[in-house]
């Protein structure tokens, strides 16, 4: 197999020159409905019935639901109709023809959904779960991100971060800096676009092994995939920059139109007791102590998240302490950078990990997917029994800013 690796490129956010104030435009408001009106998932009921970890979920163009259900030792695909009932289970664990361990499943070409791995190993599975193809690439470490969807054909993004080198400074998750993208020519039909991050936080010694965790108001890197363009932003820097591989240059730049906040007194407190609360025994004392030495920044950052949904457009929250109440605030900006909606999700709606801090919360959150009228999430009961909600996109009238 030929490879071909392109130098690699450096953007250094920092840099990046304001953007003129924006004239003023139609701008819709979005609503996501309360009550989801679809339930995959059940507390009892056979293991073909329950969920454990949904890692990924989409939907097919007839409402068909396709879902990653796997933690360890457990890799299933499943496809449910768009009433919720169990169609079929496709893949499972092992190293076998279409089975994985530690995988990732993506959207591909049309209907179909595409597992991928660390180690290069990949499937295709149709609409039904039919066994389409199978094969190997040369990735490295992978992240699951996303598959481009150009007029050359798509190209599979990939988020690799390096080890940790310690404890970073505080009010951060990583060092703050550059990106860091390369692109690889892995085959002939074949792209990848390698985003590098820097390191991420951790303490050792909490339970068993290792668990990452965000300092207060920490700022963080962002990446998303929508259409044909990979999103890269850094929320130290107001600006989101969107690159379409192969990558030279950002070919559009979003300003987020949100004002950053001082970190007060009162968040300083709030943030203590929250993190003095975690963990038990042992545990709780550590947390109790580390509560006691936090050191915060003077500011907070200037966005919270940084999604796309099925269209390619591009949703930057509004920065929020996780012990925010009432709706989340979204902006939402077309690919070509034009602000289009001001969206809301109800409190009620977010998943368990949107606001508390950041332990033992998946890194890629629980938000599955935005459609065009649709939004998926992981949802968890009391008892931690895993659920997807299928909530519905209103997009409403235009209002003038």
């Amino acid at each position: 197999m030929h490879r071909s690796t392109l130098p690699l490129l450096f953007v250094a956010t920092a840099a990046a020159a304001p953007l003129p104030a924006a004239a003023a435009q139609q701008v819709a408001t979005w609503t996501v409905g309360s009550d989801p009106t679809l339930v995959i998932g059940t507390l009892e009921g056979t293991p073909e019935e329950t969920l454990v970890n949904i890692l990924a979920a989409t939907e097919l163009a007839d409402g068909t639901i396709v879902l990653q259900n796997s933690t360890r030792g457990l890799f299933e695909v499943r496809w449910y109709d768009a009433g919720g009932q169990l169609i079929s289970t496709g893949s499972r664990f092992g190293e076998g023809p279409f089975e994985f361990e530690y995988a990732n499943l993506l959207r591909h070409a049309g209907d179909s959904v595409l597992v991928v791995e660390e180690s290069g190993r990949y499937a295709i599975f149709g609409p039904r779960a039919e066994e389409v193809r199978e094969g190997r690439l040369v990735l490295g470490t992978l992240a699951r991100l996303g598959v481009t969807q150009g007029a050359g054909g798509g190209r599979l993004v990939t988020l690799r971060s390096p080890p940790s080198r310690g404890l970073p400074e505080p009010g951060t998750r990583r060092g703050v800096g550059s990106h860091v993208i390369s692109i690889g020519v892995e085959r002939p039909a074949v792209d990848t676009v390698g985003v590098h991050m820097g390191p991420r936080s951790h303490i050792e010694g909490l339970d068993n092994g290792v668990w990452f965790y965000a300092t207060p108001f920490f700022v963080d890197g962002h990446v998303a995939v929508g259409g044909d363009l990979v999103w890269i932003g850094d929320s130290a820097e107001r600006t989101v920059f969107g690159y379409r591989a192969p990558i030279g240059g950002p070919v559009v730049a979003i300003e987020a139109p949100f004002e950053r906040t001082p970190v007060s007194g009162g968040d300083r407190r709030r943030a203590r007791e929250a993190y003095s609360a975690l963990g038990s025994g042992d545990d709780e004392a550590r947390w109790a102590r580390y509560a006691r030495s936090m050191e915060y920044p003077d500011e907070m950052p200037w966005y919270g998240d940084l999604r796309t949904d099925r269209l390619g457009n591009v949703w930057i929250q509004e920065y929020e302490p996780f012990w925010a109440e009432g709706p989340s605030r979204w902006v939402v900006f077309s690919p070509d950078g034009r602000h289009i909606a001001d969206a809301s999700i109800p409190g009620n709606v977010l998943p368990a990990c949107a606001r508390r801090p950041a332990w033992r919360c998946s890194g890629r959150g629980d938000y599955l997917e935005i459609g065009d009228d649709y939004l998926l999430l992981q949802v968890r009961d009391e008892w931690g029994a895993a659920y997807v909600h299928r909530y519905e996109l209103t997009k409403g009238s235009d209002t003038r800013r």
